[in-house]
């Protein structure tokens, strides 16, 4: 082995999984760890730390790599947008080798830049919650986000609700249930909608869990619902209203990357780009080819002037889908 070669460590850490990479300066990738929440509003600081310790020394032992071959750390968690936060999470390594190589940013950064590899660009979220977040050379800026009661407007957890809402509003009428109304209350285990407000009330989980059944929504949409195509349609427009409210603030010459469970259905991605087409027809609008943790990984070369060119686009595509089946 190489050892004066250069190697690069990416994490995307987000509410539920936090995911790790290491790679070289040709973008061959060959370490990979999975670990648990990253959240640093969710977990005490020292849990996270020892976290991503534990997760950097994983990967180099399997990639039998010494961490002074390891040239930048870049760490990219939820919640950590804000430079308080940078500070802490870096401060936590102090006296550390690793405190010199680390570079943090928000989970967000790290899904634009799988979409942009690495370039400037807007991200438009909507998975469980909903928000923008644009990169131009240096300035970040964000729309939304602002949680599931002041915000998270396209979300999944917005057409969830928009669901449950509507088995109670069909109940109230004594309209008969549709097919995914009815899965809807199987999934909560409930053959009575009234039953479904104790279920979802009671929960601590909530958010998540009536996230989870937009899926039954997006399937019905799929169907040609008329129901649930009127729900997403209200849910996209919620979207395309936060795109009109960053606009200002976007470069509408660059990418607007689609991240999260919604544009994950082919159906909505196809359906969202119609419509938002109709009011932006120059914007460009791509789904990542990678997942966040590579993305955190090509900021890494990034931030060492080390640019993608094609070649290097379809060895980390390569090996990262190798590393990640193996």
């Amino acid at each position: 082995m190489d050892i004066a070669k250069q190697y690069y460590i990416g994490i995307d850490g987000g509410g539920t999984k936090t995911r790790c990479v290491i790679g070289d300066t040709e973008g061959n990738i060959i370490g990979y760890k999975v670990s648990s929440s990253g959240n640093i509003s969710a977990i005490p600081l020292t849990q996270l730390h020892d976290m991503l310790q534990s997760m950097i020394e994983t990967v180099l032992a399997q990639a039998k790599i010494p961490l002074h071959d390891v040239h930048k750390v870049f760490i990219c968690l939820a919640g950590a947008d804000r430079l308080d936060e940078k500070n802490k999470i870096h401060q936590s390594f102090e006296g550390s080798t690793l405190f010199d190589k680390i570079m943090i940013q928000s989970d967000a950064h790290a899904a634009l830049a799988a979409g942009t590899w690495g370039d400037s660009g807007t991200l438009l979220i909507a998975g469980t919650g909903s928000i923008v977040y644009g990169w131009n050379g240096g300035h970040n800026f964000r729309v939304g986000g602002w949680g599931y009661l002041l915000g998270d407007e396209g979300s999944g957890f917005h057409l969830g609700k928009l669901a449950v809402r509507s088995i109670l509003q069909s109940h109230d009428a004594k309209l008969p249930m549709r097919l995914f109304q009815r899965e809807i209350l199987a999934h909560f285990q409930v053959q009575h909608p009234p039953d479904i407000i104790s279920k979802i009330y009671s929960q601590k989980a909530s958010v998540p869990m009536i996230a989870s059944i937009c899926s039954d929504v997006l399937l019905a949409f799929e169907q040609g619902d008329e129901l649930a195509s009127e729900m997403v349609h209200l849910t996209q427009q919620e979207l395309i209203r936060l795109i009109r409210l960053a606009q200002p603030q976007m470069d509408m010459e660059k990418p607007l990357v689609l991240h999260g469970g919604l544009f994950s259905s082919g159906p909505f991605f196809e359906s969202f780009c119609k419509h938002l087409k109709l009011q932006f027809p120059t914007l460009e609008l791509l789904r990542p080819e990678v997942s966040g943790e590579v993305g955190a990984y090509i900021l890494a070369l990034h931030a060492n002037q080390i640019l993608m060119d094609e070649a290097m686009k379809e060895n980390i595509k390569n090996t990262w889908g190798n590393v990640k089946e193996a």
